[in-house]
């Protein structure tokens, strides 16, 4: 019997450590322009699939009510991560592009200091250790 609760008790200690070394990752998001559609935010934990909506390690769609969102990610787990922001004024879940490829919808992205385009995973991650908050205005 005192095997067993000593077992539980270890298994308890080395769960509540796991938990506890998970953070948060706060998106705010200034700069939408029209009341409607949806804010579509993705968390990136690799290059691969960046920045891809539907691709993310973790994403959210938030329904736009006001010209500021702010949306805070739990559990996330210390490493890089990069973030894709886009403003889906339609609401059909994708980015749309004219007949050259630029964007008709406003979009962020995370560490994207004057990059045209998209930057690449590598200019766009930031390492989380505990918590993190980006601020982003679309453009």
């Amino acid at each position: 019997m005192k095997k067993i609760a000593l077992s539980i008790l270890i298994l308890a200690f080395f769960a509540s450590i796991a938990y506890a070394k998970n953070g948060t990752v706060t998106v705010k998001i200034t700069g939408i322009e029209k009341i409607k559609g949806h804010i579509l935010i993705g968390l990136f934990n690799k290059a691969k699939g960046y920045p891809d909506i539907g691709k993310e390690y973790k994403g959210i769609t938030i329904k736009v009510t006001k010209k500021s969102i702010s949306h805070t990610f739990v559990d996330v787990p210390p490493g890089d991560y990069a973030i894709a922001v886009v403003h889906d004024i339609n609401k059909n879940g994708a980015v749309d592009y004219n007949f050259i490829g630029m964007p008709l919808e406003m979009y962020a992205f995370s560490g994207n200091s004057g990059c045209i385009g998209k930057p690449p995973f590598k200019k766009a991650k930031f390492k989380l250790k505990d918590k993190y908050t980006v601020k982003l205005k679309l453009k």
